[in-house]
C-alpha cells in the first residue's frame, strides 16, 4: 500500500486538478488491496478497534475519546487555541504514543477507519502540539498524510461525521505540496456543515500559492527565508508554531 500510494503521489503531481487528484487516490484501493486482502483484511468499523499493540501507551479510543470528548459537532479550544497547559498535559498523556507512531511502531491502527483516524490525530495534531516551535512538530506530517490517503482509498471517511473527516484531510492541507492542497480544498468544501473547514484550509492554499511553502516553518527546519517571506512573517499568522 505504501509504494502505491508514492505511486500516486508522484503521477499526481504531473497532473492538474483535484478531481484528478481525487480520482487517483480512489483507485489506490482496487489493485493493491485486492492482490493482499486474503492477508491483510481491512473492514471499517463504527467503533474504534482494540488494536493491541505493545508500543503504544494509549488506544485508538483514548485519542479519540480526548480530542473530540465524546461530542463530534462542537469545537473544542484545546484543538487552535491549546495553552502551555494544554501541551504538557497531552504530552503526558500522550506523548510515548506519539513516538511509537512516528516511528511506525502502531501500523496495527491503520486497520479500520476510527483506530485510522486516531493515528492521523496522533500524528498530525498531537505531535504538533507537544513538539510546538520545533521541527519536531512536523517529524509525522509524511507519515500522516499516508494514513490519510489509505483511507479516503478505503472510502472510510464517507463513515466520518463532519468535524472527524475535517481532521482525517488536515494532513493534506499540512502538506507543501500544491496538487495535495487541491485536494484538501475539495474535500473541505464538502463538509458543508463545518465552513470554517474550508476558510481555514483556503487561508493555507494563498499562503502556499504565493511562497510555495510555509515560511512559518523555515526557521525551525533550517531553511533559509526569502526577503518576501522576512516581511510576511512580521505580521503573519504562525498558526501555532
Amino acid at each position: 500500500m505504501a509504494s502505491a500510494i508514492r505511486t500516486v503521489a508522484r503521477t499526481a503531481r504531473r497532473v492538474a486538478g483535484a478531481r484528478v487528484a481525487c480520482a487517483m487516490v480512489t483507485a489506490v484501493a482496487a489493485a493493491p488491496v485486492a492482490a493482499t486482502a486474503a492477508a491483510t483484511p481491512r473492514k471499517s468499523s463504527s467503533k474504534a478497534a482494540p488494536v493491541a499493540d505493545a508500543a503504544a501507551s494509549a488506544s485508538p479510543t483514548d485519542v479519540l475519546s480526548y480530542w473530540f470528548e465524546d461530542d463530534k459537532t462542537q469545537f473544542r479550544r484545546k484543538w487552535f487555541m491549546s495553552s502551555k497547559e494544554d501541551d504538557e498535559a497531552l504530552k503526558a498523556k500522550f506523548g510515548d504514543a506519539i513516538a511509537a507512531a512516528k516511528r511506525g511502531e502502531l501500523a496495527g491502527w491503520e486497520g479500520n477507519a476510527r483506530s485510522a483516524l486516531a493515528l492521523v490525530i496522533l500524528l498530525d495534531q498531537f505531535g504538533r502540539s507537544v513538539h510546538r516551535g520545533s521541527a519536531e512538530a512536523f517529524a509525522g506530517d509524511a507519515l500522516a498524510l499516508k494514513v490519510c490517503l489509505v483511507c479516503m482509498a478505503h472510502g472510510w471517511d464517507k463513515s466520518m461525521s463532519p468535524m472527524e473527516r475535517m481532521f482525517l484531510y488536515m494532513p493534506l492541507e499540512h502538506s507543501e505540496d500544491p496538487t495535495m492542497m487541491r485536494l484538501c480544498l475539495s474535500k473541505m468544501a464538502d463538509i458543508t456543515e463545518v465552513p470554517a473547514a474550508l476558510d481555514f484550509a483556503k487561508t493555507h492554499a494563498d499562503i502556499l500559492e504565493r511562497f510555495g511553502r510555509y515560511p512559518h516553518r523555515n526557521a525551525v527546519l533550517g531553511r533559509e527565508s526569502t526577503q518576501a517571506e522576512v516581511d510576511y512573517l512580521k505580521s503573519a499568522d504562525t498558526f501555532g508554531q
